[in-house]
């Protein structure tokens, strides 16, 4: 399964777009208006931007290197990574973007040691991978919440804690991201696991189908851009491959595909001009071969919100099957 980068808490903000918020470990990339924040206490924030196309995001990483050499996105040189093959899906040259590096509050002096160690690593590993960069900034005193805008690039910092209601808000999410971990999926990835589990989405003509059993409390939810794989190498990105995969892993775990609540979602038309021209809905087209194979394999479809002209942020909760829709009218990702 692919392991996508992580995000949970979304709010919408009539004024600047939707805000993606990050726990420590997650990593969010997207486009304009978007606005991704974070709490930052003792770890580190990285945030990439590129000025001309308003595109790029931010990592909560809890230290600067991996074990074992391990490709994750919980540590900096996994997450630097990401944003690399992020950077080079969208044609984007590494070194256009601003970097800017944030370190937490040290607990003590041999904590502030162990961050300079550690902030002097991640910004090598930016180097190393091309990307430039532009600022360096460690705190003392208090934690933060950061936040950067994608529209214009710009980092706003502020205290955090300093009243009883947003100390309660930060330990209620610390808490939840302790319950349950979340993934974030990109297009053309899919993830099957057990509660607790909370797996994710932002959808635009692109098309999710989730899946969820019961009894069990297992399921998952895959990220379709295009119908089918006509002959190509199989990807999860094709309709065809996805739930093809979605049956090789029900029938692992042994159950039937009728046993599970399947939604479909997404399939929106983003551009409609351009498409009216073209001829090429492709929105249709996914939520129709979807459809098609759903029925073909014997799922139970249960609801069915497609269509449209805007975003979706999907999410579903695998520990007792809830799904969770946000509607945005800017395009999305996929």
């Amino acid at each position: 399964m692919a392991l996508a980068a992580n995000e949970n808490t979304v709010s919408d903000n009539s004024n600047d777009g939707m805000e993606i918020f990050l726990q420590s470990g997650d990593l969010y990339f997207g486009n304009a208006p978007t606005q991704v924040s974070t709490m930052l206490h003792s770890r580190t924030a990285i945030s990439f931007w590129h000025p001309a196309t308003r595109i790029g995001g931010m990592c909560h990483v809890i230290k600067a290197e991996a074990p074992d050499g391990e490709q994750d996105i919980h540590y900096a040189d996994g997450a630097i990574v990401e944003f690399s093959r992020l950077a080079n899906k969208y044609n984007t040259p590494l070194n256009e973007y601003e970097v800017k590096v944030f370190g937490g509050v040290p607990k003590d002096e041999k904590d502030a040691r162990q961050h300079e160690i550690t902030l002097d690593t991640i910004c090598k590993q930016i180097r190393e991978q091309g990307f430039k960069l532009t600022q360096l900034h460690g705190f003392a005193g208090s934690s933060r919440k950061l936040k950067l805008d994608l529209a214009t690039g710009v980092i706003t910092s502020r205290e955090i804690g300093a009243d009883k209601q947003e100390k309660n808000e930060v330990e209620r999410r610390r808490a939840m991201a302790e319950q349950a971990m979340e993934i974030f999926l990109h297009p053309g990835e899919i993830y099957f696991g057990k509660a607790p589990m909370i797996i994710s989405t932002l959808l635009g003509s692109c098309v999710a189908a989730t899946l969820w059993h019961p009894d069990k409390h297992l399921g998952g939810m895959c990220h379709i851009v295009l119908p089918e794989s006509n002959g190509k190498q199989c990807e999860m990105k094709y309709g065809d491959c996805a739930i093809g995969e979605f049956v090789k892993q029900i029938s692992r775990h042994t159950t039937d595909a009728k046993e599970y609540v399947v939604n479909i979602y997404g399939g929106s038309d983003m551009f409609p001009d351009m498409q009216k021209s073209s001829g090429m809905k492709i929105g249709d087209r996914n939520i129709d071969k979807v459809r098609e194979l759903l029925e073909l394999y014997k799922f139970r479809i249960n609801e069915v919100d497609t269509g449209g002209s805007h975003s979706r942020k999907i999410r579903l909760d695998l520990s007792d099957g809830s799904v969770g829709i946000r509607k945005h009218g800017k395009p999305a990702e996929g």
